[in-house]
């Protein structure tokens, strides 16, 4: 009999999933001004990495301590497009449209993929996925 937790389950499972794709960065973004609307936060922050093609995201949104959303992600941009943009280009970009942010180079995908999970499994969370099923291929 097995006596698993289905949670416990299917957190392993989106580890997994997500640990294995490659990853360029781990971004968190906090919104300057209030925001309510979780699923615009995260298309905000999307059409702010300006994802081409072969480009992929996972963004979380979570409550801040402020009580007001921000979020989390991974990014992969397309290495066939164009150049990659730097952590630095990003990270400017997110402030001068959202706030405080901060941008890394995923050094272990394992971790920040452990760490997303935790708040995806969450009830208090959204995320939403972005990219082309090809981008989730490769």
């Amino acid at each position: 009999m097995n006596l698993a937790h289905p949670k416990t389950e299917l957190q392993e499972a989106w580890v997994d999933w997500i640990s294995e794709k490659k990853w360029d960065y781990f971004l968190t973004v906090t919104f300057r001004l209030p925001r309510v609307d979780t699923i615009a936060c995260s298309r905000d922050v999307a059409t702010a990495l300006d994802l081409t093609f072969e480009s992929r995201a996972l963004l979380m949104v979570e409550p801040h301590s402020s009580g007001f959303p921000h979020v989390h992600g991974l990014v992969r941009h397309d290495p066939f497009m164009r150049p990659t943009p730097t952590p630095w280009e990003l990270w400017e970009r997110f402030w001068h449209r959202f706030g405080r942010s901060k941008v890394e180079d995923v050094k272990h995908n394992y971790e920040v993929s452990k760490y997303l999970v935790k708040y995806i499994t969450k009830d208090l969370t959204d995320w939403q996925i972005y990219g082309t099923p090809r981008a989730w291929r490769i």
